[in-house]
């Protein structure tokens, strides 16, 4: 049986364009997605994205907005990056303004053929929310390692594709009212780093770690700390790394990236 000569190891980042980021956050009762957005917005700027900013859509809105953002010419990017941050359930559905979205939805319009442009290229999603209510507890006294056996849910349309969740499945997802969401703030502290030398794997592994013992290590009540571990899904077939562009100058141009869709 014969397959195709591996000649590459790492994603192709010669592209002009690092690509376009489309950040969704749903604002209402989450006290802290406002420094979350501005945070991600900031971090997503240095590492030379097109961002755009949507908040509060209702269902219609965001499928039109997906829609319209998969039918993007991607052909001069080197990857696509979408962040979406919103109160969540179990089975892996996110509150939106008129009601429940499932999260598989958000990227169904980018695997595959479905966005040729993309076709592959890395397509990067972080989900902020919740996967359901079941909390993980414990005493610093009985802490002790803890090690997920992770389901392989590579299918071949999805190749290049990673998924990252806040928590681990139908688990919850922490945040401060003040200082935002223990994920969002933890890879954007990881992805504000010199990371032009580590590749985005071995990145998001120092978010894992930064949220598991870090953030719950900073905020307990009465000795009780809560627990949160982010899961990553990764059908990435090569390694990707943040190389620096060089985008020149335009004289007398204006910084439109930053532009905000609000939803009715």
């Amino acid at each position: 049986m014969s397959y195709p000569v591996r000649t590459e190891v790492c994603y192709n980042t010669s592209h002009p364009s690092r690509g376009r980021a489309l950040l969704i956050n749903y604002e209402h009762d989450r006290p802290g997605s406002v420094k979350d957005t501005k945070d991600v917005y900031h971090v997503l700027e240095k590492l030379q994205f097109a961002v755009t900013v949507a908040t509060n859509l209702k269902e219609r809105e965001l499928m039109d907005l997906l829609e319209k953002e998969s039918k993007e010419d991607h052909t001069n990017s080197d990857c696509f990056v979408m962040v979406v941050m919103a109160h969540g359930t179990a089975p892996d559905m996110i509150k939106i303004m008129d009601g429940y979205f499932a999260m598989d939805r958000l990227w169904k319009d980018f695997v595959g053929n479905l966005c040729s442009s993309l076709k592959g290229k890395p397509k990067l999603f972080f989900i902020q929310s919740c996967r359901g209510n079941l909390e993980e507890k414990i005493q610093r006294k009985d802490a002790v390692p803890i090690i997920e056996k992770e389901e392989n849910f590579l299918v071949s349309m999805h190749a290049d594709l990673l998924v990252m969740y806040a928590s681990y499945y139908k688990h919850a997802a922490y945040r401060d009212p003040t200082e935002g969401a223990w994920f969002i703030q933890a890879l954007c502290n990881v992805l504000s780093g010199d990371i032009r030398q580590t590749d985005l794997l071995s990145l998001l592994t120092d978010v894992s770690y930064d949220v598991m013992y870090k953030y719950a290590n900073r905020f307990a009540e009465n000795g009780i700390y809560n627990l949160q571990i982010p899961m990553i899904t990764s059908m990435l077939t090569k390694k990707f790394y943040f190389v620096e562009k060089y985008v020149p100058a335009v004289k007398g141009s204006k910084d439109t990236r930053y532009n905000v869709l609000a939803g009715k």
